[in-house]
């Protein structure tokens, strides 16, 4: 199996969000003015490289959107909650109008998704209120990843009738740490930007550090398709 069995011999340490409220932070869309063309947070040991022309929402934008509370810390350093559950969240909107989002969340506790069908499930589930959604395509990430992932390609039909192609990819980076990465274009421009997202998550890289031996490595091309 790809994505590995949680250890069921003893309740978690650490209560992992529910996959509906972890996808949920990808749905954010608050206003993004600053340009940037290359990711990283060194707290997880996580970058890649963007789409050109997007621009990075502020935090406390962010935060709005998500309705949290002004004495909420957001995106707070690993070293200031110990007890695991933390988690890093950035949007990118388009700086030139072509309809194009991304979205990550970065996690640091137990994995939410066991099986492949779950991502799917709740992708779907979770969308359903924008509009009729088509599962296009579903593709398992193997070595060098750690532990593996999970791409999921969907296309949204919304009530005005736009399509939108979006693509989801959930990156195992350690038993109790994992990324959410979520890249959206309209679908009138599909074919030009679909190659566009599968180059930028291709240069998707994690460090693992503090995540023990064997952690870590770049996230690759996508190898094989679920049967």
């Amino acid at each position: 199996a790809i994505l590995p069995p949680l250890d069921r011999s003893a309740p978690p340490a650490r209560r992992p969000m529910r996959p509906t409220l972890v996808l949920a932070l990808l749905l954010l869309a608050p206003a993004a003015p600053a340009l940037q063309e290359a990711f990283s947070d060194d707290d997880f040991g996580f970058s890649l490289e963007l789409p050109e022309g997007m621009a990075r929402a502020p935090d406390e934008q962010v935060r709005k959107g998500m309705g949290m509370p002004d004495d909420q810390p957001f995106n707070p350093p690993l070293s200031e909650v110990p007890e695991g559950g933390v988690n890093h969240i950035y949007y990118w909107g388009d700086a030139q109008g072509r309809g194009r989002e991304v979205r990550l969340v970065l996690t640091d506790g137990p994995l939410p998704f066991t099986r492949q069908e779950e991502l799917a499930d709740a992708t779907v589930t979770l969308m359903a209120d924008q509009g009729k959604i088509d599962i296009i395509d579903q593709t398992t990430l193997g070595p060098p990843m750690y532990k593996g992932g999970l791409m999921l390609e969907v296309r949204v039909t919304a009530p005005d009738g736009v399509e939108y192609g979006n693509v989801t990819a959930y990156f195992i980076m350690g038993p109790e740490r994992y990324a959410l990465l979520s890249l959206r274009a309209r679908r009138d421009a599909w074919a030009e930007e679909k190659p566009v997202i599968m180059e930028a998550l291709q240069t998707v890289e994690f460090t693992g550090q503090g995540m023990g031996d064997g952690a870590g490595g770049q996230a690759g091309p996508p190898r094989t398709s679920p049967q």
